[in-house]
């Protein structure tokens, strides 16, 4: 256990990597990328949560910036709770499980599911 912290990181702890970080603090600074993640993030919210009204098992968009949470919830017609259910019963968060990957696959989203028994991506 004396040497299980031995090694924690490749690249940490010398010049090359202080000066990468200041790098990285100065491009964020100049090119504002704090203040374009807030000003994107709030359209991307704005149009989603336009969408919960079209699609019933949106049931909550949120976050903040660029880090933005969709809930998928119960729907109300038979049809589409039919599947719900099922899908619900096999595992609870599998319905999250099932977008994430045509995201990917169809249109090069990358998400990935918010946690375990969470119908909630991120």
């Amino acid at each position: 256990m004396d040497r299980v912290l031995v090694h924690s990181a490749s690249f940490g702890s010398n010049a090359q990597a202080m000066a990468a970080g200041l790098a990285t603090l100065h491009v964020m600074e100049n090119e504002q990328v704090v203040a374009n993640a807030r000003r994107v993030g709030d359209l991307f919210r704005e149009r989603l949560a336009a969408l919960q009204p079209k699609y019933e098992m949106l049931a909550d968009v949120r976050g903040r910036g660029l880090m933005i949470g969709i809930e998928f919830g119960r729907p109300q017609s038979l049809k589409l709770r039919t599947g719900w259910t099922a899908l619900q019963a096999a595992r609870k968060g599998l319905f999250a499980q099932m977008v994430v990957v045509p995201l990917m696959q169809r249109h090069r989203i990358l998400t990935q599911v918010s946690g375990d028994h969470l119908e909630v991506i991120s």
